[in-house]
C-alpha cells in the first residue's frame, strides 16, 4: 500500500480510503469481515457519519484491536452547536473509540455559511473538542461551486477537505490546486460516480487494454498531484479487492492518461448534475424509488442499455427488497428530493424523461 504525506498534519494517508455510507450487507459480521482485511490490507483511513445508519456499529467492532493502525474521519452539520455536539459525542460512544483523527463540517457549500458556523459556536466547538485530544484535525465536506470552495480552502480554518471528483466530474480539480499550495489535505469522494464507472462496458473495456473501467477511474484519481486520498464506497470483499490494485502506487503512464478523452467520451450521455445514490433524497412522500431509477437512468443514458434498464425498472412495485419503492409516473413534482440533492440534480426532469424511456 502507498502512503502519502497527507497536507500539513503530518499524518501518511493510504491511497485508497474506505467510505463506510454503502456497506449495506445485511450480515454485520460480513462487513466487519470487510473492514478487518482492508485494515489488514494496509488500508488506513475510515469516513463515517452519524447518519449512516448502522455502520458506526460496524466499523466500531472491527476496531477492535486496529485503533492505533488507523485513522477514523467523521462529519456532523454546522448549522447548531446542540445538534453537532450531540452527533460528536454519540458517534464516539458507538465507534467506542476517544477521538477523532478528523471531524468534519459536512456539506459546508460557501464563506456565508464559514461564518454561521463561527457566530453559531459550532466551529469553537469543534476547536474545544481538539483542545481536549478529542479531535485532532478540523475539516469540511463539500458539493459547492468549486470557487467558493476555494475561498474555503484558503481561509486557514481547515486542514482537510472532502470534495467530489471523478473522471466525469472534474470540475473541482481547481480545490485540489488550492489545496495543494495551501497545504490542505484533500480527501477524493464519489470517485466511480455512485457506481456508475465500475459499468462492466464492453465499449470502455476495449479503450482500457489491461484494465477495468473502475481501476482506470480510481488510478486516474491516484495519479493527480494534491490528491491524498481517494474514499471509495466499498460494500463487499470484490470491491474491496478491486480498490486495492489501486494502493501499489503506480500512476497511469502518458500514453494511458491519453486515453482520457475517450473515455470520457463513453459518459457522453450523461450531464454534470449527476445522480451518484447517495441517498439524501430520500424519503419521497410517494415513495418514489429516486435512487434506483436515476442508476436505472444512467445506464441506459451512458452505456445504452435500455432494455436491461427497463428489465430492472419494471421489477419496481413488484415487492422485491432490493428495489424498493414506486415508479417515476408516482412523482407528484413537489420539490422535496430537488431541495436535499447536494449534486443540484434536477430530478423531477429526470424522472420524466425516465417515464418516456421506458415506455
Amino acid at each position: 500500500m502507498e502512503y502519502r504525506e497527507y497536507g500539513k498534519t503530518g499524518l501518511k494517508l493510504s491511497t485508497v480510503g474506505f467510505g463506510v455510507m454503502r456497506l449495506y450487507h445485511p450480515d454485520i459480521e460480513e462487513s466487519v469481515a470487510v473492514l478487518r482485511e482492508a485494515m489488514k490490507q494496509g488500508v488506513n483511513i475510515y469516513e463515517t457519519c452519524r447518519h449512516y445508519g448502522d455502520h458506526e456499529v460496524r466499523l466500531g467492532k472491527a476496531l477492535k484491536g486496529y485503533r492505533d493502525k488507523v485513522y477514523i474521519s467523521s462529519k456532523g452539520h454546522y448549522g447548531e452547536v446542540e445538534a453537532l455536539k450531540k452527533d460528536f459525542e454519540t458517534s464516539l460512544k458507538i465507534l467506542d473509540i476517544e477521538y477523532f483523527d478528523f471531524y468534519q463540517l459536512w456539506g459546508l457549500a460557501d464563506m456565508e455559511g464559514l461564518a454561521a458556523a463561527r457566530q453559531n459556536g459550532v466551529l469553537d466547538q469543534l476547536r474545544d473538542y481538539q483542545a481536549q485530544g478529542l479531535c485532532k484535525h478540523i475539516g469540511f465536506t463539500s458539493h459547492g461551486q468549486p470557487e467558493n470552495v476555494v475561498k474555503l480552502v484558503e481561509s486557514g480554518e481547515f486542514a482537510s477537505v472532502t470534495v467530489p471528483l471523478s473522471l466525469i466530474y472534474q470540475r473541482t480539480l481547481p480545490v485540489v490546486a488550492a489545496a495543494k499550495k495551501k497545504g490542505v489535505g484533500v480527501m477524493v469522494m464519489t470517485p466511480l460516480m455512485g457506481g456508475v464507472l465500475a459499468n462492466p462496458s464492453t465499449r470502455l473495456k476495449e479503450k482500457l487494454s489491461g484494465y477495468t473501467s473502475a481501476e482506470f477511474a480510481l488510478r486516474w484519481l491516484a495519479s493527480l498531484d494534491g490528491v491524498g486520498t481517494v474514499l471509495s464506497g466499498i460494500g463487499q470483499m470484490s470491491d474491496l479487492e478491486e480498490n486495492l490494485k489501486v494502493g501499489d502506487g503506480n500512476r497511469l503512464s502518458p500514453e494511458e492518461m491519453m486515453k482520457l478523452d475517450e473515455v470520457i467520451k463513453e459518459f457522453s450521455g450523461l450531464d454534470d448534475k449527476f445522480c451518484t445514490g447517495c441517498g439524501y433524497c430520500t424519503p419521497c412522500p410517494q415513495e418514489v424509488a429516486i435512487p434506483y431509477i436515476l442508476k436505472f437512468y444512467n445506464q441506459a443514458k451512458a452505456f445504452g442499455l435500455v432494455d436491461w434498464a427497463k428489465e430492472q425498472y419494471n421489477n419496481l412495485e413488484q415487492g422485491h427488497g432490493w428495489a424498493p419503492g414506486m415508479k417515476a409516473d408516482k412523482c407528484t413534482e413537489c420539490g422535496e428530493c430537488e431541495e436535499k440533492c447536494p449534486h443540484g440534480v434536477p430530478i423531477r426532469e429526470k424522472l420524466k424523461e425516465m417515464v418516456e424511456l421506458m415506455e
